[in-house]
C-alpha cells in the first residue's frame, strides 16, 4: 500500500479507497476530527500536570488536531498556548465548537515543517501524534 502521511492526515477525507478501507475501516473512521471531538484523554494529561505548571508558562500542543484541550488550557487560566495541526478541517470543527480557541493561535502545517521555526515554549506536549509522524 502506497501511504503518503502528510497527504493523508493534512485530509483523510482524500485517501484511497484502499486505505479508507484498511483495518477494516477502523484506520480511517479514527482519522476524522470529529471523531475526537468528545474525548477528554488530551484533558486528562493536564489535569495531571496543573499541579506543576504555572498558569503563566507558555505552551505549545504538536497535532492539536480540534484544540480541544488547548480551549481546555484557556479556559483554566492558561493564557499563553498555541498548537500546531496538519489538518484545516480539524482546526475549522475546533474553531466552530470551541469559541475560546478565537485567540488561540493556530499554526496549519506539519509538526516537522515549524518545530524548529517556534519560540521556546515552557511546555510542549503532544497526545496521540508521534506515532503518525
Amino acid at each position: 500500500m502506497n501511504f503518503d502521511r502528510v497527504k493523508y492526515w493534512t485530509d483523510p477525507t482524500q485517501a484511497s479507497d484502499e486505505i479508507k478501507k484498511y483495518k477494516d475501516g477502523r484506520f480511517f473512521k479514527f482519522s476524522q476530527p470529529d471523531f475526537y471531538i468528545n474525548m477528554t484523554w488530551g484533558q486528562r494529561i493536564i489535569e495531571s500536570a496543573f499541579k506543576y505548571m504555572d498558569k503563566d508558562w507558555s505552551i505549545l500542543e504538536l497535532g492539536c488536531n480540534t484544540g480541544k484541550t488547548l480551549a481546555y488550557l484557556k479556559e483554566n487560566g492558561f493564557d499563553n498556548v498555541m498548537g500546531v495541526e496538519i489538518n484545516t478541517k480539524a482546526i475549522a470543527l475546533g474553531r466552530k465548537k470551541f469559541p475560546l480557541l478565537k485567540d488561540i493561535e493556530i499554526i496549519n502545517e506539519p509538526i516537522e515543517n515549524v518545530i524548529n521555526l517556534v519560540n521556546d515554549f515552557d511546555v510542549i506536549y503532544a497526545s496521540g501524534v508521534y506515532m503518525h509522524l
